[in-house]
């Protein structure tokens, strides 16, 4: 059966492949971490979580680029555009994005 530590959950892999719907339904509640031989290998959470999991990771991969274009232009590789031209490429990405 699950195990329940603190904010998380712990489930084997006969747990998952046993109690499936249970799992998912805890899920809904807190993370569940599923272990396989005592080792963490992989993990269920919520829509809810998992969207912000995802904006998250969105953020961080945004700060990359700017620090790395930042680095760029200080260390005079790169030069900083005009506002307008900036949103002008904006706004070609995302026309191209469906």
């Amino acid at each position: 059966m699950f195990e329940v530590r603190g904010s998380a959950a712990i489930a084997t892999m006969g747990d998952l492949k046993i109690r499936t719907r249970r799992t998912i339904e805890m899920a809904q509640e807190k993370p569940v971490y599923i272990v396989r031989d005592g080792e963490p290998v992989g993990g269920i959470v919520s829509m809810e979580m998992l969207e912000i999991l995802h904006e998250a990771l969105e953020e961080r991969y945004i700060a990359q680029v700017a620090r790395e274009r930042l680095e760029a232009v200080r260390g005079g590789s790169e030069t900083l555009v005009e506002e307008a031209e900036f949103w002008s490429r904006a706004d070609q990405i995302v026309g191209s994005n469906p």
